[in-house]
Order: structure tokens, then sequence, then C-alpha cells
């Protein structure tokens, strides 16, 4: 990640993380003063949050000496609302933050993701409690703004992390009076909308799934759809299982509903397709909306019945691997990365926002590195 030393609109000289750049404008989000937008000649240095080099005298006009390499290789401008061949069908057109070259860009939040997760799947034995964090994580994000779901676990993730270490899953009822939980929707034990439930139950899946882990040496897309198939949390769905996979290292790709407006638009297809093969590509043929995201939706998240099965059906997850499989087309996607559909989401998802900009889910960091701390003996 990258931050920048400014002066406040107060007269103050603080540092916070770059956010967003708009126009002559960034914003910075300031763990003193909050988000802060800020004039691009009121800032004064540039500072690379993980090796610590500081370049003083610049404002923030990132190049490829700065940005993180996980992005283009070359100085480009991220360009609003530019009509281009939407990559599936290739005849319907879709908006998309395009690059453009000459101008700058936001960093990316994955190189500071990545950075924990390498550290979590290849020096830390699978543990159920990050699982359990990351999962509950996940799941307050469902129908709800990533800015809100943020401030909420960052108020009640500390106090469930340190229960967890110390004493084991909390009830229910111990939870209804945590800060972030009491007067939220969690509250609220009908209607889908029983956060409590959901928590419980991937309490109880979090240590089957980490002795999972642990048995298997694949960190491909396998793995995900094994478990998906075996033991999918209630409350949780594919997609918010594959942000947990991608957290442990696996790879997987969070199709959630940016990325579902994105792929989508005014498309539809026909499922009975699905089932004609496994080259799931080539089977689109009629597009038109609303029909085709229902119908995705409605596969993706069929339960399987059959005895013994706590997930969802084979055909669920070939369902949701054709759609993901689309991420090959985006100019993000790298076959050789340990995570190929997870990075080429994670960056996709970052240009599809409102504005587009740096997503790296500090709230979970912060709940999470303590515990891997703990574990390992070592801080981050």
């Amino acid at each position: 990640m990258y931050a920048v030393a400014y002066l406040t609109p107060g007269g103050f000289s603080s540092v916070g993380f770059i956010g967003a750049f708009e126009g002559t404008t960034l914003r910075v989000a300031d763990p003193v003063f909050g988000w802060q937008t800020v004039a691009a000649d009121d800032c004064f240095a540039v500072i690379h949050t993980e090796t610590g080099y500081v370049l003083p005298g610049v404002t923030p006009k990132l190049s490829d000496s700065l940005t993180s390499p996980w992005l283009m290789q070359s100085s480009e401008k991220l360009a609003a609302n530019k009509v281009i061949q939407g990559p599936w069908p290739k005849r319907h057109p879709k908006t998309l933050l395009e690059p453009e070259l000459g101008g700058d860009k936001f960093v990316s939040g994955y190189p500071h993701a990545w950075e924990r997760i390498r550290r979590w799947a290849f020096e830390v034995a699978p543990d159920w409690r990050s699982l359990a964090l990351s999962a509950i994580f996940a799941r307050c994000s469902i129908q709800r703004p990533i800015e809100e779901a943020e401030m909420l676990y960052r108020q009640f993730g500390p106090t469930l992390r340190d229960a967890l270490l110390r004493s084991g899953p909390p009830t229910p009822e111990q939870m209804m009076r945590w800060r972030g939980i009491k007067g939220t929707r969690a509250m609220k034990r009908e209607g889908g909308l029983d956060d409590l439930r959901s928590f419980q139950d991937i309490m109880a899946w979090a240590p089957w799934c980490a002795e999972m882990l642990a048995a298997r040496d694949d960190m491909s897309r396998e793995v995900r759809n094994v478990i998906a198939v075996e033991w999918l949390p209630w409350g949780i769905g594919v997609a918010k299982l594959s942000f947990t996979m991608m957290l442990s290292g696996r790879d997987a790709a969070c199709l959630d509903t940016r990325m579902l407006n994105y792929f989508f638009g005014d498309a539809t297809f026909d499922p009975a397709e699905l089932e004609e093969g496994d080259d799931y590509a080539s089977n689109a043929r009629k597009w038109s909306e609303p029909e085709t995201r229902l119908q995705f939706l409605s596969r993706v998240s069929a339960r399987s019945k059959a005895s013994g099965s706590r997930g969802v059906t084979p055909g669920a997850v070939k369902t949701y691997s054709w759609l993901e499989g689309k991420l090959r087309e985006t100019p993000y996607f790298d076959a050789k990365w340990s995570q190929p559909f997870a990075k080429a989401q994670w960056l996709l998802w970052e240009t599809l926002g409102r504005t587009a900009g740096t997503a790296n889910h500090g709230a979970l960091w912060e709940v999470i590195d303590p515990l891997i701390e703990e574990i390992t003996g070592r801080a981050l």
C-alpha cells in the first residue's frame, strides 16, 4: 500500500493511506481525521508502507516506480464510463473503467492482501479461528455496503477474536450484547437476515474446514469446489466461501453483486445448456435481462438433497466455475500467478466501484493480524 503526507484543510500535517484519485484531488484514509479529500498540491511526500521508503517533495502522481507490479506495465489512467465491447458475449457493450496511457491511477489493495495471504498459506498451518473470522467478515458484507460492513466488523471483530482465542465460540445470547451486533440486522431472527445463526454455523464448520485444508496440498479452485459440496455453512454462498478460501491461499473468485453486474449486464443464457458438456463458455446463446442473473443465482444456491450432504449440488459448483472462468478474458488474469482467478477478480472488482479505488479490507487485517501474531510468535 501507499500513504501520503499532506496538509489537512484545518492546517495540520498528517499521514493517511491513498484511497482513490479524483481529478486533481485524492481521497485519503487518515487514521486520525478519517476520510479526507485533499488537493494534490497539498501533498508533500509519498510513502511505501511495506518498505518505509519516503519520496519527499512529490505529489501522488504515481508511475511505474511506485505502482504495484500486479497492475499494468506502464503509466495509465482509469477513465470512467468508457463503453467497450464486453468480454461475454463480445457483441454486447459494457461500461468499464478502462486503462488509458499517460495518466495517474490508484494503487491496488491486492498486493497488501497478498502479503498476508502468502504468509497464512505457506507459513501458518490452517487455523480454524482465522477461517471463522474470515467467513464471518464475508457474511457481514452480504446485502450491505462494504464500508458499513467494515465499520461493524471493527466493532465486534476484536471481541470475537479474543473469545475464540481464550474461551471458544460465544453463544448467540452473548454476541447479541456486543457493539457492532446489538441494534443491527443481526437481531432479526427471521427474513433471511439471521446473521447470528450464520455466525454459529460458520464457527461449527471452521474446525472441519481447517482439517480439510490441512489434508490437501492442492491450492486450486478444486478445493473450494469440494468444500462447497460437502459443507457450506448456512448464510454463506459459493461466492463468500470463495472469498474465504482466497484468504487461506486457495484460488477462488468472489463473484458478488458488483461482479455479476459486470458479467451479466443485459445478458442471459439458457441454463439447460450447461449440462451439455464441460466447455461451458461455448454454450451461451440467447441474452436478455433479468432472467440471466436470476437463473444463475438460483442454480448456484441449489442445496443438495443427498443424504449426509450439507452443501450445494455439484451442478451449482459447475455453474459458478463456468462464470468464474470468464475472468480469463480480463486484462488482469495471469495464469502463472499463484491465485490467477482471485487476483483477476480483486483487481477487476476495484475498477468497478462507483468510484474506482483501492480495496484492501483493512478491517479484516486489523482483527486477524493479532491472531496470526499470537499463533506464530511474531508480527506480520
